[in-house]
């Protein structure tokens, strides 16, 4: 079968769906119940982004409701199309269109829609499994699931503020659904009798799931079949949550939708208004780190860290870190040049490094650079009220703004960076390594700590949970960061690899989250938040065990032959 002829007849096999399996009257009028979508002060914007073959959101339209549909195979917005005009006339006032997920906000703009509907389980399709069923999803499912949170950036992006998203995954096993096996279908399709056989296969270890579909209309001898088999990646409420999480939702309300007998709901808002991903968090995550949100790493001083974190009281909070992180702050301050007068500090989040570094360094100017204008106002104010105001500055911007404008022409004893350059594109983060050699005096010294990729190979449980949470672009391993600094002109000299003691730092995270999610029980959302905090924390600890995931502190010098090669 081609790939065109496999695109029509999963078409085919989803308009029959509809019609049979699921239940067009009752559905749309339980999302409009649970959405609220009638009787508002104004008429609300509403996009199906997974519309399928048109339903509900033709049946939606024809409530009055003002609908606009999409989908990323056009077989399926054809079928859509006939079945607005079939139903609501030529003047039926919808707008349809063939575009991705990801094409949203360039297909429909930014902050146009009141409500998303992002139902029919389409999620584990995210790859090109409508329109090229034959393809291979089960060796991209890492690639899937960063394009899902990709998408659901995208589909964040069209809502207003306050927006609301439907959403939906497979649930608990049903008559209709099973995670593995068979089930059959009867009913009536096209004034036809229909039989429907699905077969669910799903591979747990790959983190894929087919469904194959054969339905047969009518008798023999003039029999129809129609045949299609379509693999996705594995997409449960943990995936659900997780993946709206990272992309900027807040609370995720599980629900139950009237008609909807096969799908587990989600209803989830966009924020009124949106701090952006530095600082979406903060406030939580000083509950789980420490009020000023700088200790979040520690250094452990046995040969097995992961097994000294639990002998620590996890349950006083941060706390639990409180020993390790002392420990790893006088480690990586004792390779700082105690005659300093200048440090730059890249990647300074709220300036809690910058203020640390002042205070140790009592005759030195420390100035810092983060690309979050509200994580910036915070590092000034702590500065002040620290007392360091007058020998610590900031700049909003990236290492090479800073270097190449605000701070031209000057020259830095030191250079320090904490976990962050890992959030850079590659690109970004050898062009801050090269501002930062720059202007680096002779002799200067770069303390470097940051996340590095692991020499096992990611597993799609790493990808979604720790990769695409943390937003790492394109991370180095450890070889790649001291041959970039190498070829930039630094002089390493010294690697330490850090892992175990990052999978110890979350581990005791992860209890801490915990804890603080049991003192949050009136509070749902909150404890919703720390909750999936401590889910995220535990798999990014067993992650970094498994040498998915890594820590590396680089100690690098600008030599005398490095300067005279930059000058």
């Amino acid at each position: 079968m081609s790939t065109d002829d496999a695109a029509k007849s999963l078409a085919r096999t989803w308009d029959i769906a509809n019609k049979v399996v699921w239940c067009p009257a009752a559905l749309p009028r339980g999302l409009s119940d649970l959405l609220q979508l009638e009787g508002g002060e104004r008429p609300l914007r509403i996009l199906d982004c997974a519309c399928g073959s048109g339903f509900p959101g033709v049946e939606l339209r024809g409530m009055g409701l003002d609908v606009s549909l999409c989908d990323g195979s056009e077989d399926m917005t054809d079928m859509a199309k006939a079945k607005a005009v079939n139903h609501l006339g030529r003047d039926h006032g919808m707008d349809i269109r063939t575009c991705t997920w990801d094409q949203l906000p360039e297909v429909w703009g930014k902050e146009v829609f009141d409500v998303v509907l992002w139902r029919g389980n389409s999620m584990p399709y995210v790859c090109d499994a409508w329109t090229n069923p034959s393809a291979s999803v089960a060796n991209e499912t890492r690639e899937a699931y960063s394009r899902l949170v990709e998408s659901a950036k995208a589909v964040y992006d069209v809502l207003v503020p306050g927006g609301r998203l439907y959403c939906d995954c497979i649930g608990e096993v049903s008559e209709t659904f099973v995670w593995d096996g068979v089930v059959h279908k009867h009913g009536i399709f096209e004034g036809k009798k229909v039989d429907i056989e699905w077969t669910f296969s799903m591979n747990e270890a790959k983190g894929t799931r087919t469904w194959a579909s054969v339905s047969r209309l009518g008798e023999e001898p003039d029999q129809e079949v129609v045949a299609s088999s379509v693999t996705g990646v594995l997409v449960r409420e943990q995936e659900v949550r997780a993946i709206l999480t990272y992309a900027g939702f807040g609370f995720i309300d599980k629900t139950q939708c009237k008609g909807e007998s096969t799908y587990q709901a989600f209803v989830v808002q966009k924020p009124s208004v949106d701090l952006g991903f530095y600082c979406r968090q903060n406030d939580r995550l000083r509950r789980v780190w420490n009020s000023n949100g700088r200790l979040c790493w520690g250094l452990f001083p046995g040969q097995h860290p992961v097994a000294d974190v639990l002998e620590l009281d996890c349950r006083i909070g941060s706390g639990a870190l409180v020993g390790p992180h002392a420990a790893l702050d006088e480690f990586l301050c004792s390779r700082l040049p105690g005659t300093a007068q200048s440090v730059v500090d890249v990647g300074c989040g709220t300036g809690r490094s910058a203020i640390n570094l002042a205070r140790r360094l009592p005759h030195a100017h420390i100035r810092g650079c983060d690309p979050s204008a509200v994580n910036i106002t915070v590092a000034e104010g702590m500065a002040q009220a620290e007392g360091v105001g007058g020998r610590v500055s900031f700049f909003t911007g990236t290492a090479q703004e800073m270097l190449g404008t605000d701070c031209h022409g000057m020259m830095f004893d030191a250079a320090w960076s904490e976990a962050a350059l890992c959030h850079a594109p590659p690109a970004d983060r050898r062009a801050a390594l090269a501002a930062i050699f720059s202007q680096l005096k002779p002799g200067g010294v770069l303390i470097l700590h940051d996340a590095v990729q692991g020499p096992s190979p990611i597993s799609p449980t790493a990808q979604l949970h720790v990769y695409e949470r943390l937003q790492l672009s394109g991370l180095w391993t450890a070889p790649q960061y001291m041959e970039t600094l190498t070829s930039l002109g630094f002089s390493v000299q010294e690697y330490i690899n850090l892992t175990s003691h990052q999978a110890a730092s979350y581990s005791a995270l992860s209890i801490t989250a915990r804890a603080v999610s049991h003192d949050c029980e009136a509070d749902e959302e909150s404890q919703q938040a720390f909750q999936q905090m401590a889910h995220d924390y535990k798999i990014s600890g067993m992650m970094a065990a498994k040498h998915q995931l890594g820590w590396g502190l680089f100690i690098a010098t600008k030599s005398d032959i490095g300067a005279a090669a930059t000058a």
